[in-house]
């Protein structure tokens, strides 16, 4: 199998996102490419035997199932939209630690909140 590109990922993905089909319009509207791109893109999808046509949609094949995926995973097996990026981890509340929430994050008409601000 040769290399996927970018664009080859994105129309496989939107083909497993569509339950593994989608009208070639709506495929090609989606990807946000040009339609030679689309073409070009879509025919080594057909050639590599990730996708097939039929009359009216384009169809996801198992092999094409497997292989986005396994590329939409990380190597721990977690989704990469997920995980946390590092700059925002912080230490872990400890369960006696007193902690004070922002009270302009919080709703007010669940909290019965009048004033804008705390004293």
């Amino acid at each position: 199998m040769k290399h996927l590109n970018q664009t080859h990922r994105k129309l496989l993905s939107d083909l497993l996102k569509g339950y593994g089909k989608r009208d070639s319009f709506t495929l090609f509207k989606k990807s946000g490419i040009s339609f030679s791109d689309f073409t070009l893109a879509t025919r080594f999808l057909f050639d590599e035997k990730l996708a097939e046509e039929n009359e009216t949609h384009i169809l996801l094949t198992e092999t094409g199932k497997k292989l986005i995926s396994r590329l939409e995973m990380t190597q721990e097996g977690q989704y990469k939209w997920r995980e946390i990026p590092k700059n925002l981890k912080t230490n872990p509340i400890e369960v006696n630690e007193p902690y004070i929430p922002n009270i302009e994050l919080l709703d007010k008409r669940t909290f019965n909140i009048k004033q804008p601000a705390v004293d």
